[in-house]
């Protein structure tokens, strides 16, 4: 089965099936990271560990928010310029949004980590959970240096008629972040910080694939080379 979406020949109806199915699976996989992390971390670590990743979960949302916005906004204009047969503009475009997510990401990681305590009050963490909380967050926040660029990258791919293929690198980065939480928990006994981390790690191994992709252009993607330069 072809894994690119004809953008240009296809019916409507086909077309919102073909690109709404990867992403609804994506991100019903997606919810099943906080049900492997409350067993795991609820039946072998505590429920201190439980709730602090429960505290960091606006923070995640939010840092989220930031980056969907850039990447939606990014998607929209490239679509627009490949619609219109100006793969240049689209190109422009989708390099600015690479660079503007490596910033973001790097902002992210930065303010984190320097205001770390005062962002887990702000979003409810208790008092008696803080220290698991921060453990959690600065084991997450490490993936957040590359992972702004996974977002983007993904709804490029998407832009260029390969749906498939995003969800693709996405389910393996969860299938990834599956096996490797009870290892970092049950094994290295690295507690709410072995979680955070493992998330990373597995956020990392999307960001290789996506590099892979553009860079072998296997893809065939038509923003490869400018992507590149």
């Amino acid at each position: 089965m072809a894994l690119r979406v004809d953008f240009e020949n296809e019916k409507i109806s086909k077309l919102l099936l073909q690109l709404s199915y990867p992403s609804i699976i994506a991100m019903l996989a997606n919810a099943s990271y906080n049900i492997i992390y409350g067993i795991y971390l609820g039946n072998f670590v505590g429920p201190d560990a439980l709730g602090a990743t429960n505290a960091v979960l606006p923070i995640q949302i939010f840092y989220m928010g930031i980056t969907t916005m850039v990447a939606i906004g990014m998607a929209s204009l490239v679509s627009m310029r490949l619609g219109e047969k100006k793969q240049e503009d689209a190109a422009l475009y989708a390099g600015t949004a690479i660079v503007g997510a490596l910033l973001i990401g790097a902002i992210l990681v930065a303010f984190t980590i320097i205001f770390s305590e005062p962002l887990l009050q702000v979003a409810g963490a208790a008092p008696e959970i803080i220290g698991e909380s921060k453990s959690y967050l600065i084991g997450i926040i490490i993936g957040w240096i590359y992972f702004p660029l996974v977002v983007v990258g993904n709804n490029l791919l998407r832009c260029v008629e390969e749906a498939k293929k995003a969800y693709s690198i996405m389910l393996t980065s969860i299938v990834a972040n599956i096996f490797l939480a009870p290892l970092f928990i049950l094994v290295f006994k690295m507690g709410t910080f072995g979680v955070g981390l493992s998330t990373s790690i597995s956020q990392g191994l999307s960001s290789i694939l996506l590099f892979v992709y553009y860079r072998r252009g296997a893809l065939v993607l038509p923003l490869n080379k400018k992507l590149l330069e």
